[in-house]
């Protein structure tokens, strides 16, 4: 203090307390003006890589979904033809029937351009639809002469009038379909080829058809034009202007966005061939060809979604390559490019918007500070003394300042502050203990949530602990149940009635389950799945599990179709090991996983309506105490031919079915 009252001077800052909050303020100003710049640009980038990112795998799931769905038509139909013939609905001893079954199938199935079917001794029946959407039907009854005829059809699909007869001979035998059917000995997609009527390409599906002693009878090929899929591409709209087309992994090209053709005349100048996409006129694709195999060598090594960037004429192409297989032999990539600049066009314009506005903004609020800043200090000081002192405990300060604008109501707020800071803390205190009984009540309403998701003993796994839950058990048994034709049921009345009939069925399902101590591990659409023996070791999963079955059934037959007829449940069941686990970070699903949980559900979609289904291993924990009655091997996909077995109800309670 001595040394304070002698030094007066010796504490006061080397600098004005204007330029001390003036400088300050103005750098800060400019700093922020700088990075609000720089940060609007680079935002904007990371938000064009990010909004085409999103536009291309939405574009390529469209695309793949599209693809997907018109492919899985044709083997559709080859596999129905067979469905037919097998149940004794069509001979192929008589042509004439084949005819009329083509052009029912042709009417059916409009996006379908060709049907055929060729037989061992080289004839043929088929049905052809024009560009026009007429149909004609096409024979070969004579392999040795030309016999080639082809006829007109009614609005019924008969036919009528010859139209025409080809001057050369035709043997379906030799055909590229149906030797490529012969060859493989099962369905699967012949060669893209360009069908010469119509100056498109088309694909056929072939599948042979055999007699029950082996013998090939003949070969079914569907066919439908690849310009079906350049249509849908060019009807997406990519960006600007954004390409997207689908390429064999060849490089054969099979649709585009684009208005070239996926083929072009041979250097012969007579005949046509495949384009390759590396061959195209159009510069950007042909850029992208080669950037591809550039960067993979060849179009086989692209075995997943690649998200890529390149530079064309200066301006940088994004690119997704997408691959796309059906299964059954089809292995083609979807790609699709855009280019940068046509979203980064309007994100430069907002950025130097941005920037012209952060300048102007700066520099008045510069001016604005400098004045500011002169008028603000003096009062300052004074609300910092007294701010000083209630920090030490003196709350009885109050600030004389007459002014009436903000400073003036900082002041008459500071001293309505020290007044009621004392109350505050009288208050503070009920309030704390308010929250935490609110807090607390919370917690409980949540847990109460938790343990409806899940189970409560990994309920209280998770509350313990944040890390991952997953187990391994050496032997459950787990239930698919799913309700026959209810899908059919839900067409034919309100949503409401839908949910509310479905609300019902399961409720009793979880009351079963609760009741054999069973935990019920998730619905999926009109299915039901359980399991037991987990998560809590359970001596008589195979049991309870086999019990509650026998429940469901008796429950599903009390809820009745419109009709009068009751509702169906189609139960398959398997024991063994599963990964069972909490997946999810927001929305916690208790799952199971493994090949047994495969197994169940292939032994309810291989069961039948009002049957429940199980496997070796749950016969073998059921044989003692359940009427069990063999099936039969049954072949089972993934896991090859499987003897299986009904389950008809307990030794000691009777038979299911007499229960029904």
């Amino acid at each position: 203090m001595n040394f304070l009252r002698r030094h007066p001077n010796s504490l006061r800052p080397s600098l004005p307390l204007r330029v001390v909050v003036i400088v300050p303020f103005v750098l800060q100003i400019l700093t922020a003006v700088g990075l609000v710049g720089y940060f609007s640009f680079r935002n904007g980038q990371r938000a064009v890589n990010d909004l085409s990112t999103q536009l291309q795998t939405e574009m390529g799931d469209r695309i793949h979904l599209y693809i997907n769905s018109f492919v899985a038509l044709p083997p559709r139909i080859n596999q129905t033809s067979e469905d037919v013939i097998q149940r004794n609905f069509l001979t192929l001893k008589s042509l004439n029937q084949v005819e009329q079954y083509i052009s029912l199938q042709m009417k059916l199935y409009p996006t379908v351009s060709y049907i055929a079917y060729g037989n061992n001794e080289g004839k043929l029946r088929g049905g052809e639809r024009k560009s026009d959407g007429t149909l004609t039907l096409d024979h070969v009854d004579d392999v040795i002469k030309a016999d080639y005829r082809t006829y007109g059809t009614n609005s019924e699909g008969d036919r009528t009038q010859l139209l025409e007869t080809l001057p050369n001979q035709y043997d379906a035998r030799l055909r590229p379909w149906y030797k490529a059917a012969k060859e493989a000995g099962k369905p699967i997609w012949g060669n893209i080829y360009l069908w010469i009527n119509t100056q498109e390409l088309s694909i056929p599906a072939v599948h042979p058809i055999y007699s029950p002693d082996g013998k090939l009878e003949g070969v079914f090929s569907t066919e439908f034009l690849l310009s079906n899929v350049s249509k849908f591409l060019q009807a997406l709209k990519i960006a600007k202007t954004g390409k997207t087309f689908v390429i064999e992994r060849s490089g054969l090209l099979i649709a585009s966005s684009t208005s070239e053709k996926p083929f072009r005349v041979a250097f012969n100048g007579k005949t046509q061939e495949r384009l390759n996409l590396f061959d195209s006129k159009d510069a950007l694709t042909h850029a992208t060809a080669q950037y591809l195999l550039h960067k993979f060598g060849n179009y086989y090594n692209i075995r997943e979604r690649q998200q890529l960037d390149f530079d064309f004429n200066g301006d940088r192409q994004l690119i997704q390559v997408q691959p796309f297989s059906d299964g059954k032999g089809l292995d083609w990539l979807i790609v699709i490019v855009i280019p940068e600049s046509d979203f980064m066009e309007q994100i430069y314009e907002n950025t130097r918007s941005t920037l012209w506005l952060c300048l102007a903004a700066a520099s008045i609020a510069t001016v604005l500070g400098i004045y500011t800043s002169r008028w603000i200090t003096q009062p300052i000081l004074q609300l910092s003394r007294a701010s000083q002192a209630i920090a030490e405990g003196d709350l009885d300060q109050k600030v004389m300042m007459n002014r009436t604008d903000e400073l003036g109501i900082l002041a008459q707020s500071f001293n309505q502050m020290a007044a009621q800071l004392k109350i505050s803390f009288e208050l503070l205190e009920f309030r704390v203990e308010e929250r935490t009984a609110e807090l607390n009540e919370q917690r409980q309403e949540t847990e109460r949530l938790l343990l409806r998701l899940l189970p409560a003993s990994i309920a209280d796994r998770l509350k313990r602990s944040p890390e991952i839950i997953a187990d391994s058990f050496t032997e459950v048994t787990v239930l698919f149940a799913d309700l026959v034709d209810f899908t059919a049921y839900a067409h034919q009345t309100s949503a409401n009635e839908t949910v509310s009939l479905l609300n019902q069925i399961f409720s009793e399902f979880d009351q079963l389950a609760e009741e054999y101590q069973l935990e019920k591990i998730k619905t999926i659409g009109d299915g039901y799945m359980v399991a037991g023996g987990l998560p809590m070791p359970k001596g008589d999963h195979a049991e309870a599990v086999a019990e509650m079955a026998i429940a469901m059934q008796q429950a599903v037959n009390r809820f009745r179709h419109p009709s009068g007829e009751p509702f169906q449940l189609r139960v398959g069941i398997h024991t063994g090991a599963v990964i069972a686990g909490v997946i999810g970070k927001k929305k916690f699903t208790y799952d199971l996983w493994g090949d047994t949980v495969n197994l169940a559900s292939r032994m309810e979609s291989r069961g039948l309506p009002g049957r429940i289904q199980v496997s070796p291993a749950t016969y073998k924990r059921l044989q003692p105490q359940y009427s069990l009655e063999e099936r039969g091997m049954i072949e089972v996909k993934g896991f090859g031919e499987i003897q299986t077995y009904w389950l008809n109800g307990s030794l000691a309670n009777g038979n299911l079915n007499d229960k029904l």
